[in-house]
């Protein structure tokens, strides 16, 4: 498009493209270390995304969290293969929106299996989809917000921990991790496991 041309030759922009560097090297960890962080070249771009994301506008009352998956068919070792999702190949993000509008809050982008997380305030024993939703809602604690998820983040246990921090949860009643008693093991005719559910 001429716009694009306008504003720099394609040579310029690959140069640039090729230089372009965020992550400060000083602070590298090898492959190997315990605290390895395959994403410490980009880390700066996604924790400035995070904060600018949350910054910028304030989400209504009902959010939810649910998993995303960015087109990509290179080499990465943390690539996903989804077949369910419109885009079969790419990289997972676990992502916190406003359930109207879609608006990302806060995002996470998924590593591996290997992949440590332990957010801070989290018992270790919700696991790692408790976890996952622990690192992304706790931001909102104290705020009164409905979250809603799927099948595979719904626990009791964590929706007890949310329900003390002012988080209203609804989550689907049939739990691929076993986590739900029986009486609540109904599939979709029993959504709601927590007070302050809207639906």
């Amino acid at each position: 498009m001429p716009m694009y041309s306008a504003a720099m030759s394609r040579t310029r922009f690959e140069t640039i493209l090729r230089f372009l560097h965020f992550g400060d090297n000083t602070t590298f960890r090898p492959r190997g270390h315990p605290a390895v962080d395959q994403l410490h070249k980009i880390r700066p771009l996604i924790d400035h995304f995070n904060l600018k994301f949350a910054d910028l506008y304030t989400p209504a009352q009902n959010i939810c969290v649910d998993e995303s998956l960015m087109h990509f068919t290179g080499r990465l070792g943390f690539k996903q293969y989804i077949p369910s999702k419109r885009t079969q190949y790419g990289v997972k993000l676990y992502k916190l929106c406003e359930r109207a509008t879609g608006y990302t809050h806060k995002f996470r982008i998924y590593e591996g299996k290997d992949q440590t997380l332990e957010p801070v305030g989290c018992p270790d024993y919700l696991g790692s989809s408790g976890k996952i939703v622990w690192e992304l809602v706790s931001p909102l604690f104290g705020m009164g917000y409905h979250l809603y998820v799927d099948n595979f983040y719904t626990s009791v246990a964590l929706f007890r921990h949310l329900f003390l921090e002012q988080i209203g949860c609804c989550g689907s009643g049939a739990s691929p991790n076993g986590s739900l008693p029986p009486v609540l093991q109904g599939g979709r005719g029993l959504p709601c496991v927590t007070k302050n559910c809207s639906r």
